[in-house]
């Protein structure tokens, strides 16, 4: 229990002196509020931990400034890596080497179902 004085406060006192300094450093500082309507105490705890992630991006993004310059770079690469790469070290082998779907279908089934020599170790009466 808080006291000021002789006389004591009670919890729900020291909240409301709480949300009034949170609210009056906000009107100084000419900031919006933090919290979203629809995100309240009552919502379900799954909901205000989603909108507080969401909300931790939203505010870093919306104040980057090197970061801009970060993620192209970032963008950039991943571009390279995926379409040029793709393109000049990753041929459609199958489309190189076989003429028909028929053929291109029945080389991908042969590969998917072939033995490999010296991995099937059945024991007596067991079918392949």
């Amino acid at each position: 229990m808080h006291h000021i004085g002789s006389e004591p406060l009670s919890t729900k006192h020291v909240q409301s002196v709480r949300t009034e300094v949170h609210t009056y450093r906000r009107t100084c500082n000419n900031q919006q509020p933090t919290s979203h309507p629809a995100m309240t105490q009552s919502s379900p705890p799954r909901f205000r931990f989603l909108y507080r992630i969401y909300r931790f991006y939203r505010d870093g993004f919306s104040e980057m400034t090197v970061g801009y310059t970060l993620w192209k770079i970032i963008f950039l690469k991943l571009f390279i890596l995926f379409a040029v790469f793709k393109v000049f070290f990753f041929p459609d082998f199958l489309a190189v080497n076989f003429a028909t779907d028929a053929q291109r279908a029945d080389h991908v089934l042969e590969q998917l179902t072939r033995e490999v020599l010296g991995s099937t170790n059945l024991g007596k009466g067991e079918a392949p």
